[in-house]
C-alpha cells in the first residue's frame, strides 16, 4: 500500500512539472506572438508611409 502511495505521490510530482513547462513555454508563445504583432505593425506602418 505504502508503494502505492509513494507511485501516486511521484506522478503527482511529475504533473507538476509537466503543468510548470507548459506554462512556461506557453508564456514564451504570448512573448513570441507579442513580438510578431509589434513587427507586423511596424511593417504595416512602413508600408502605409510608403
Amino acid at each position: 500500500m505504502t508503494e502505492g502511495m509513494g507511485a501516486i505521490a511521484g506522478l503527482a510530482g511529475e504533473n507538476r512539472e509537466v503543468a510548470g513547462s507548459v506554462l512556461s513555454a506557453s508564456g514564451d508563445l504570448s512573448r513570441q506572438a507579442a513580438a510578431m504583432r509589434e513587427e507586423l505593425g511596424r511593417f504595416l506602418a512602413a508600408v502605409k508611409a510608403a
